[in-house]
């Protein structure tokens, strides 16, 4: 029985033995396995942060690769610029010698006068066409700093490009704008990457209505009637984002999603904009409209140069070009335009149309232009 009994108890203690010796090589093992989670967690932590911030080094490159290249090409345009002057004055200094020297003519005599006659006359409308190229009108930035940050303020679809183009004809000097359109700056708009405070154009367009307003020390607003600001906006989102396109009016839109949305965006949007300008600004402001523009273009561009206190006024050149490359011309008959208004859009750009008046009013500027009454059938 004792003899029994001992082997037992030595089975026993020989079982629990190699049990906890088993347990001891599972404890062994799991905290193995747990430090080759660590490293290995470790290692992948140390691999993605390399990675991100070798990406985060190209995109950084590439940025101030882009960067670089535009204000190379904006250098590239001044030396440009320097170069056409040269060789325009070269012209003009050569334009002393008569292009008929050294000919020998079996014609008659008063034949050779009235040949002569006509070169020289040539020769003066060339003349005169480079000076006036070459003085009048080139457009350029000014000195950094030399100007204030000036706001050209509007809702989306309301001219603002095209008054752009007219006061950088009118002054001379680059305009700025706070949305870096690719299409404008290939265009000519050489501002369009510029900083709105870098001193050197001479406005900045926007459309914001919030509190940053107030960091232009002056204001453009140019009020657009809202009808015709949504169907020129509707006319560049269906078109692909292109300024000058314009879409086929001639199918019925009034029940079209997009067209729906736009004009209850758009109509949000222009009061949104005019009540931040007229209310929330707090700095000298002079307001414009595209309607008075349209039909004199000269007298309302100098107008707005008169509030920039701009002396030099190029009208000349004005004259010579007053449409540009980013002003929509729409041969489209504006009452199939107009039509696809249904009544509930009327009731809501009426009412904006009517409170925005009230302001303009109440601040010595005239009421909105009611240009759609004549198209609508009301």
């Amino acid at each position: 029985m004792t003899r029994d009994w001992f082997l037992i108890r030595t089975t026993s203690n020989h079982l629990v033995m190699r049990i906890v010796h088993r347990r001891k090589r599972l404890v062994h093992v799991l905290i193995i396995v747990f430090i080759l989670c660590v490293i290995n967690c470790c290692h992948r932590f140390h691999f993605n942060k390399t990675r991100y911030a070798d990406a985060s080094r190209d995109n950084d490159a590439r940025d101030q690769s882009a960067i670089f290249n535009i204000k190379e090409h904006q250098t590239s345009v001044v030396l440009n610029q320097n170069a056409l002057d040269n060789h325009l004055d070269a012209l003009m200094l050569s334009s002393t010698s008569s292009p008929l020297d050294g000919w020998t003519s079996t014609a008659e005599p008063w034949q050779d006068n009235q040949a002569g006659t006509e070169a020289e006359d040539r020769k003066e409308e060339h003349s005169k066409l480079g000076r006036h190229i070459a003085n009048n009108c080139r457009v350029h930035f000014a000195r950094n700093h030399s100007l204030p940050a000036v706001a050209l303020a509007s809702s989306p679809g309301s001219g603002n490009t095209w008054v752009r183009f007219l006061l950088e004809q009118a002054s001379g000097i680059y305009s700025g704008s706070a949305y870096n359109d690719k299409k404008l700056y290939a265009g000519g708009f050489y501002g369009e990457y510029d900083e709105y405070d870098s001193g050197r154009t001479l406005v900045v367009k926007t459309h914001e209505r919030w509190e940053s307003i107030n960091r232009f020390s002056h204001g453009v607003l140019l009020m657009r009637n809202p009808y015709d600001a949504c169907i020129s906006e509707y006319n560049r989102k269906t078109t692909g984002q292109n300024h000058t396109g314009v879409v086929d009016w001639s199918a019925d839109i009034t029940n079209e999603r997009k067209w729906i949305r736009t004009v209850q965006n758009r109509t949000r949007v222009w009061k949104d904009v005019a009540t931040a300008w007229l209310e929330h600004y707090h700095h000298p402001i002079h307001v414009c409209y595209y309607e008075d523009l349209v039909s004199d273009p000269i007298g309302e561009t100098e107008r707005i140069l008169q509030f920039l206190n701009i002396t030099e006024r190029r009208v000349d050149c004005l004259k010579s070009n007053l449409e540009g490359k980013f002003h929509r011309k729409s041969e489209v008959d504006r009452s199939l335009q107009y039509a696809a208004f249904n009544e509930k859009m009327r009731r809501k750009l009426d009412r904006a149309i009517e409170s925005i008046s009230i302001m303009l009013v109440l601040r010595g500027w005239k009421p909105i232009p009611r240009t759609e009454l004549k198209y609508l059938n009301i």
